[in-house]
């Protein structure tokens, strides 16, 4: 995801240079790269910050599922009579 956030960066820039002619839009395609470069690394640090949620959840699932794996089983078993139950029903 990272690559493909850097290349449309650059092809934003190479694409800005190649039509902005006068000085006003000039400062305005530098407005939009630098606003587009920030959203890139707001959008990396959300990216990081994400996985780091998932694998700390994942990581409390598994201990939770192994300190008491007859409740776990329990759970799904219902869980899937739920679901059972509600298709059945269409």
């Amino acid at each position: 995801m990272n690559a493909t956030i850097h290349a449309a960066t650059q092809a934003l820039e190479r694409a800005l240079d190649e039509t902005i002619g006068e000085a006003r839009f000039a400062e305005a395609g530098d407005k939009l790269i630098s606003n587009f470069k920030r959203a890139c690394s707001q959008a990396d640090a959300l990216q990081d910050e994400t996985v780091r949620a998932a694998r700390s959840a994942v990581r409390r699932t598994d201990r939770a599922i192994h300190r008491h794996p007859y409740s776990a089983i329990g759970v799904v078993a219902v869980a899937a009579i739920i679901v059972g139950a509600l298709a059945a029903r269409r």
